[in-house]
């Protein structure tokens, strides 16, 4: 996880990731708009939420890890902040949209553990009578469904997902989020 949290912030840096601290201080900022679409199906949600919350949480204190020592585990930046490499506060923005994709009917779901109920020529009683009430063989010749979650992390706004309606945007600068950095700050 911690591999890709570290990619996020690379990729989110306002400078080119450089070995060193003065190689990094040196180069110019970049111009690349610094966006991100984390993207998983929404039984692997919690580790994406989990990836974008600890990103938000090293922007927000300014930290990045790659060529400073000590400053990548999690949660450790605010500690070892003589050893790591500080940088200024960046802003952030995140927009989140939950979907459905419709695949065709019989398709195979690839999801690991999918259908294994089942395939495993094994029906309780009990089983066999709820399916039967439910009408879930009816069901069987249906389009499958499968939900997914896509999170997008980015340094400056962007209007076009702003003004979309299916997704749902936060921002560093929100009233809940500048108290809690100033709490954050009094502790």
């Amino acid at each position: 996880m911690e591999k890709r949290i570290q990619a996020v912030l690379n990729h989110l840096a306002d400078r080119p990731i450089a070995h060193t601290t003065k190689e990094r201080e040196a180069s110019p900022p970049t111009t690349r708009p610094g966006v991100v679409l984390l993207h998983s199906r929404v039984l692997d949600s919690n580790k994406l939420i989990s990836i974008a919350e600890i990103v938000k949480q090293r922007v927000r204190e300014g930290y990045y890890a790659r060529g400073a020592e000590g400053a990548g585990a999690t949660g450790a930046s605010k500690k070892q902040g003589k050893k790591g490499s500080k940088l200024s506060k960046m802003s952030w923005y995140q927009y989140n949209r939950i979907y459905d994709v419709v695949s065709a009917p019989g398709a195979a779901d690839t999801a690991p553990g999918a259908g294994d109920d089942e395939d495993d020529g094994f029906a309780p009683m009990m089983h066999r009578f709820t399916e039967a009430m439910s009408g879930k063989k009816a069901l069987q010749g249906r389009a499958n469904i499968t939900t997914y979650v896509s999170i997008v992390l980015s340094r400056t706004p962007i209007a076009e997902l702003q003004k979309n309606p299916e997704i749902s945007v936060q921002a560093s600068t929100d009233p809940l989020e500048v108290e809690f950095e100033q709490w954050m700050a009094r502790t």
